[in-house]
């Protein structure tokens, strides 16, 4: 049998009282009840409020579809509309934007998500005050900041390729500018 140090047992030993705390601390921080609101809202209340605060939207929640029928043909729409919007994209023409455009405000999230998207693919600047209409029209707070994080996006100047080539060949980017 080999024998086994003082200080290596004493380290198994913490070892295993450190894995028993925490256990213990878990398993009772578990059970025990949540605070109650009232309690926790007069502790750290300063200052009485004027009004109630405003408690953002409840997302909108479309019912389920009546059969699988139903369902079939809404998932099957939306991959028909979702396709159609990325076929305009990647024409990279700003004339088919028009196509992709509509769908920015489509009641489906998963639509919304997909035209702005494809407003990036597409690439044109023009898109840019499209996504910011659409983000004053959406309801959700998250959603609106990144369609103006999208319309940043795609308002960005391009950079003239060549030239940046050469200045990173040369050690660096400086001086570049963009180009219209």
């Amino acid at each position: 049998m080999m024998k086994t140090s003082k200080s290596s047992l004493a380290v198994g030993l913490l070892l295993i009282a450190a894995i028993y705390v925490g256990w213990y601390s878990f398993s009772r921080g578990a059970s025990k009840s949540p605070p109650n609101l009232e309690t926790h809202l007069a502790k750290h209340r300063t200052i009485a409020p004027t009004e109630k605060p405003k408690l953002p939207a409840a997302p909108k929640v479309t019912p389920p579809p009546a059969s699988p029928e139903a369902a079939a043909a809404i998932v099957q729409a939306r991959e028909v509309a979702i396709d159609q919007m990325h076929d305009a994209a990647v024409t990279y023409d700003k004339a088919q934007l028009p196509v992709i455009q509509p769908y920015l405000v489509d009641p489906d999230p998963e639509l919304r998500a997909a035209a702005a998207d494809c407003m990036i693919i597409l690439g044109d600047a023009s898109a840019g005050p499209m996504l910011r209409e659409a983000a004053k029209k959406v309801d959700s707070a998250q959603e609106a900041k990144d369609l103006e994080k999208k319309a940043d996006y795609v308002e960005l100047p391009p950079i003239d390729i060549k030239k940046a080539s050469k200045q990173f060949k040369n050690g660096g980017l400086e001086g570049i500018t963009p180009h219209r």
